[in-house]
């Protein structure tokens, strides 16, 4: 929810807000959850948490995830800058503090309170250390700050990425490549090269704009919502990763998981999604490919063709949306198994949609709902075939990544 209301929260924001708050609730809660082990010397850079809960120590461990997971909203969905967020959260806090104070003694809740602050400030600390920093000029140097850095000059030629209509806004996080993902290997799966720059009416690069065209120009009612379903566009959605992360919750409760289990998958979905981005916007500004928009307005000469959904100020290639829920699918794949029913209802609160967008969509498999959702970009205009395939077979190899790291002793 605080995606769309806070500042400078664009999906690959979003998505490492989630990653450091699920590593940070992971690593903190471990004391209490026997069975599973530190992602130290797993993922990259991390050294494991140096803060230790004192042995002779009751802690209230509703107290520590909640004053945990408050801390890590406050820094890393951009909220602090404005107030009323800000009020909002704290008010959350303290009324589940409220509650818990009830549940054990003033030491014992205050302990709860410093051990939470104490691990959260060394996920922070940690975070601080990402390459990214390095990329950004302005002041606060903080990444949510820079979405859109001036001194970023895109390549220039045929085919190349240029900003779009109608905002024409420049580059979103052109830099967001050099990110430090939880594993190496994520960011080095290359997709397949882009289809070779054609003009020529019979290239696999003119046909796949065509496809583009015509499936606007002869879109159905059903193709227009799910294009619109699945949006999620930056700055006035939840985003395509808090698409995924709200999927995540809502399976979570129908399941009646444990917090112990509810903490892991949140961690494993959590990481998927960042590093998808992270892999995403690294081929993205190194292929820079054009837009349709970009082709089918100036080489087809269709000036008047505007897309079921705006176009995003990025490169094309490869889809975001489909990278990060190829990811997030292939997490729920493994964790409930390949025919599982469910019904989304992310959407249902959402009032920048029209009401049949907000419509709970049903899927017998996670592999139909990760499909229909590559093809909202091809209905929506915004994306050719080969970028959303590519887009999710990659997401598929990264959450297979995450999946496979060791969680249990």
């Amino acid at each position: 929810r605080l995606g769309p209301l806070s500042p400078g929260m664009s999906p690959p924001i979003v998505a490492r807000g989630f990653g450091y708050s699920a590593l940070a609730l992971y690593e903190t809660c471990l004391p209490v959850i026997e069975s599973n082990i530190s992602m130290k010397g797993q993922i990259v850079e991390w050294q494991g948490l140096s803060t230790k809960p004192q042995t002779n120590v009751n802690y209230h461990w509703g107290v520590v995830i909640n004053t945990l997971m408050s801390t890590m909203c406050l820094e890393f969905s951009g909220i602090s800058n404005r107030q009323v967020w800000k009020d909002e959260i704290l008010v959350l806090e303290q009324n589940y503090n409220d509650k818990y104070k009830l549940e054990c003694t003033t030491d014992e809740f205050n302990a709860s309170v410093a051990y939470a602050k104490a691990c959260s400030q060394e996920i922070i600390d940690f975070a601080k250390t990402d390459p990214i920093y390095g990329t950004i000029k302005t002041e606060p140097k903080e990444p949510m700050n820079s979405n859109f850095p001036i001194d970023y000059d895109p390549p220039v030629g045929k085919g190349l990425w240029v900003p779009t209509a109608p905002t024409f806004q420049i580059a979103l996080q052109p830099y967001w490549g050099v990110t430090r993902p939880f594993l190496t290997k994520n960011i080095n799966i290359s997709p397949a090269a882009p289809n070779p720059y054609s003009e020529d009416t019979n290239s696999v690069y003119y046909k796949e704009m065509l496809e583009v065209y015509n499936t606007n120009l002869n879109i159905t009612p059903e193709q227009r919502i799910i294009a619109l379903y699945w949006d999620d566009a930056p700055f006035r959605t939840q985003t395509p990763g808090g698409h995924s992360v709200k999927i995540y919750n809502q399976l979570m409760r129908e399941n009646k998981f444990p917090v112990s289990q509810s903490i892991e998958s949140f961690l494993k979905v959590s990481m998927a999604i960042h590093d998808a981005f992270v892999n995403c916007w690294k081929y993205k500004f190194i292929f820079n490919t054009e837009r349709p928009i970009t082709f089918i307005r100036n080489i087809m000469l269709k000036p008047a063709f505007t897309p079921v959904i705006s176009t995003p100020p990025f490169p094309d290639y490869c889809s975001g949306h489909s990278n990060q829920s190829g990811a997030a699918m292939t997490i729920f794949n493994f964790q409930f198994g390949e025919s599982y029913t469910f019904t989304d209802s992310a959407n249902v609160k959402r009032d920048d949609i029209s009401p049949e967008a907000r419509t709970p969509r049903t899927f017998k498999k996670f592999r139909d709902m990760y499909n229909e959702v590559t093809m909202s970009r091809l209905y929506g205009g915004i994306h050719y075939r080969k970028s959303i395939q590519e887009g999710v077979r990659i997401g598929n190899l990264i959450g297979e990544n995450i999946w496979n790291l060791k969680y249990k002793k």
